[in-house]
């Protein structure tokens, strides 16, 4: 969470919104971080890749 801005948005291609679900600023983001964490304890992200830039991160 320490890279992570205050204004940061994150959008998730899974979600019950249809096209996703999207978390705005940090507090949201981190929210769903920790949801996630407890929801599915053994999550496992080593090979999933991201990037992320000045206008749009993915």
């Amino acid at each position: 969470m320490s890279y992570i801005t205050e204004d940061c948005i994150l959008e998730n291609a899974g979600g019950l919104e249809g096209v996703g679900a999207r978390f705005d600023g940090f507090d949201a983001v981190k929210r769903w971080l920790v949801s996630i964490w407890f929801d599915l304890p053994d999550i496992s992200l080593e090979h999933a890749s991201y990037f992320g830039d000045v206008n749009r991160g993915c």
